[in-house]
């Protein structure tokens, strides 16, 4: 079985993404202009969106000093690190799918054990809950929806994966990835 999980809010904590806002803040006028943003910062690298706006090249030491301050308040949920050891040995596939922009994948390297498959929208070009996003993990692992658990904290992004034809799960934190694993309807052993 493959199992898919989102990063933060499911695997790993961050208490308040702020540098991006704090950075961008002068672009982030309106609705329509944060959901623009958010996907250019989300599903493309840094370089990518600072040849949209240059005059952000001169700042840039300021945002990787905002991006260290966010990532040192990032931690594992206390269950994760066990919960993805007993599924590893049990023999299941585990991937990581992540919409955070570029700068926040320190964390996951700190932290997500080195067998966890790793895919980021700003190097796929989409977001969750995008299908793109999820055919592109599928069709990198060459595997089908059916054979897949996709474990994530917002539901927009469950209800993608349903609709793909994967097993979606919905966490809840303080809900730990064993409780909401034992809802699966795929896994014959649980964790």
């Amino acid at each position: 079985m493959t199992i898919i999980f989102d990063c933060y809010g499911t695997l790993l904590e961050i208490p308040q993404a702020a540098a991006y806002p704090k950075f961008f803040a002068p672009l982030l006028v309106d609705e329509r202009a944060r959901e623009y943003w958010g996907h250019i910062l989300c599903t493309q690298p840094r370089s990518a969106w600072i040849k949209r706006v240059p005059e952000f090249q001169k700042d840039i030491d300021q945002l990787d000093q905002l991006l260290a301050e966010d990532c040192a308040k990032i931690a594992p949920y206390p269950d994760t690190l066990t919960s993805l050891g007993r599924l590893h040995d049990q023999g299941h596939d585990l991937v990581l799918l992540t919409d955070l922009g570029q700068g926040y994948e320190v964390p996951i390297q700190r932290y997500i054990p080195e067998y966890v498959k790793r895919f980021f929208s700003f190097d796929a070009g989409v977001r969750k809950p995008d299908p793109q996003a999820f055919k592109i993990v599928l069709d990198a692992l060459k595997v089908a929806p059916q054979e897949c658990i996709f474990i994530d904290d917002r539901y927009p992004n469950i209800r993608a994966s349903i609709e793909m034809g994967m097993e979606g799960l919905l966490i809840t934190r303080p809900q730990t990835l064993a409780e909401v694993l034992e809802q699966s309807k795929k896994l014959s052993t649980k964790t």
